[in-house]
């Protein structure tokens, strides 16, 4: 833990970046699931934190229970997107739960190939979802982290009564709920929103014929919860 303190303490007195959106840097953010190449990863235990915090010099990536993570320099391009750096270095902690492990390599590779190289450039949303922000940070390959302002609990992680398909798609996708579904927000690569709508009932038709052949994100919203499915579109 010394030794990562120190390193957050230099890159701390490196000179500041500007182009941050504050909705970024006024919360502690928790992961509560990656998706990386089609499969979703969520917390190995209820109470293990995975933490991103960033400000307008550095992106720290914190596993506080394991006294593990790391620190880069972070600059804005723009609104949503941001860069680091290829000189991150992950600080190896003291858990030796291979699950925990496991998942914590799973986060590093949402930034860091092979725990030294960034995946950039990074884009950023970030929305108000009924009493919560969630936060979803998308890389250069289109993996996924979703972070939420708040450590959830154990039967958040419970994936939601959605069913999505086709997918892949040509035209057009269905969706059925056990529950009302409330809203539905689908972002490209880029993290630009292409299409949003709230509803009612518990099924739904979504027209994605016009848009280009791609990898998307479709975030949808129940009462209940939200869930996030990678759409590909042929």
């Amino acid at each position: 833990m010394k030794k990562f303190l120190v390193i957050i303490a230099i890159i701390l007195f490196s000179p500041k970046l500007i182009g941050q959106d504050p909705a970024l840097l006024e919360n502690d953010w928790y992961l509560e699931k990656i998706i990386m190449d089609s499969e979703e990863y969520e917390r190995p235990y209820p109470n293990f934190q995975a933490i991103l915090n960033a400000n307008t010099e550095i992106l720290i990536i914190d596993h506080s229970t394991c006294e593990e993570g790391f620190g880069s320099m972070i600059q804005y391009v723009g609104t949503n997107i941001f860069t680091i750096d290829d000189s991150s270095v992950v600080l190896i902690g003291v858990c030796g739960d291979p699950d925990i492990n496991a998942f914590m390599q799973f986060h590093y590779q949402i930034y860091l190939e092979d725990n030294n190289f960034a995946k950039n450039p990074f884009t950023y949303t970030i929305e108000n979802t009924g009493s919560y922000k969630t936060l979803t940070v998308i890389n250069g390959d289109g993996d996924v982290a979703i972070y939420g302002d708040q450590l959830l609990n154990a039967e958040t992680f419970t994936a939601p009564a959605f069913k999505v398909y086709p997918n892949p798609t040509t035209d057009y996708l269905f969706i059925k709920s056990q529950g009302d579904l409330s809203a539905y927000q689908l972002y490209d690569l880029n993290g630009r929103k292409v299409q949003k709508s709230n509803l009612s009932g518990t099924e739904t038709r979504m027209d994605l014929s016009k848009l280009p052949s791609g990898l998307y994100f479709l975030r949808l919203y129940s009462e209940e919860t939200s869930y996030t499915y990678k759409i590909v579109k042929e």
